[in-house]
């Protein structure tokens, strides 16, 4: 029933209701699975899209791979660009390194959110985050309900040191991942479109 409703219903706030209950209470189930990456994934609504495109990785569904990356691919305006990380962060989950450039772009991004899960997807491929480097906490002080981010009014300087210790536990990443992981620093470069490009391990 709780299938049936997440893929049919015509209302938003159903559905989203029936795959929370799915994914809370029988996310183990080949149900629920192929419901969050036949239907979930290409819901109207985008709350549910992003919903089931962070559970797919975190329950490492390698099966969802296909459907993951054919919307990863299809997200690349300036409206899908939280989704188009969070996808990102899926992918690196399942070991997809060619996903690294998007996922130094969530990093580095103003968004709490956008960070959090650029991270999730780095320590996934890497075994390393940006927070192990120079004491850095990802969050920046941020404060977070239900997914929405409360921004404080920040003086420049606080604002500058904030994006600063990002920028530098960013480097320090890369760095680390240039000596220790350079298959996965090779990925950070890759450009498909570019011919000189290296192609990704």
């Amino acid at each position: 029933m709780l299938t049936e409703a997440a893929r049919n219903h015509s209302e938003a706030r159903v559905r989203r209701s029936c795959y929370e209950l799915l994914t809370t209470s029988f996310a183990g189930d080949e149900r629920t699975i192929d419901t969050l990456f036949r239907n979930g994934l290409l819901d109207q609504d985008p709350g549910i899209r992003y919903h089931c495109a962070f559970l797919l990785g975190d329950l490492k569904v390698q099966r969802a791979e296909q459907a993951l990356r054919a919307l990863f691919e299809g997200s690349t305006g300036k409206d899908d660009q939280f989704l188009r990380f969070t996808l990102a962060k899926s992918l690196a989950q399942l070991g997809k390194a060619d996903v690294m450039p998007v996922l130094i772009a969530s990093v580095s991004d103003d968004a709490y959110m956008s960070r959090h899960i650029g991270n999730i997807g780095l320590k996934a491929l890497s075994g390393k985050s940006l927070e192990d480097f120079g004491g850095y906490v990802y969050g920046e002080g941020a404060y977070v309900s239900g997914g929405n981010e409360f921004k404080m009014k920040l003086d420049a300087l606080t604002s500058a040191e904030r994006k600063a210790g990002r920028f530098q536990a960013a480097t320090a990443y890369l760095k680390w991942l240039k000596t220790e992981r350079p298959d996965l620093y090779r990925s950070v470069n890759y450009r498909p479109n570019s011919r000189k490009a290296a192609a990704p391990q």
